[in-house]
């Protein structure tokens, strides 16, 4: 398995905790979600999705989110 976040290293966005358990963001903390692939999928961008509305967030885990190309 190949992990999207390794292999976008080029463009990607900056990392977060992805589990912040509703407390404020931590910078290069921890991943443990993640988007893996297998086989001829390349992983052209990546990012860990910070969205907030109003201070809040949807989920106590940051989304990461890859654009990838099949075959």
């Amino acid at each position: 398995m190949t992990d999207t976040w390794t292999a976008a290293a080029d463009r990607r966005t900056p990392s977060y905790a992805t589990w912040h358990a509703y407390r404020p963001l931590r910078t290069n903390g921890r991943r443990i979600d993640w988007i893996l692939t297998k086989g001829p999928v390349t992983a052209r961008a990546v990012g860990i999705n910070t969205f907030a509305r109003d201070g809040q967030r949807p989920s106590d885990h940051l989304p990461v989110q890859a654009l990838v190309t099949l075959g």
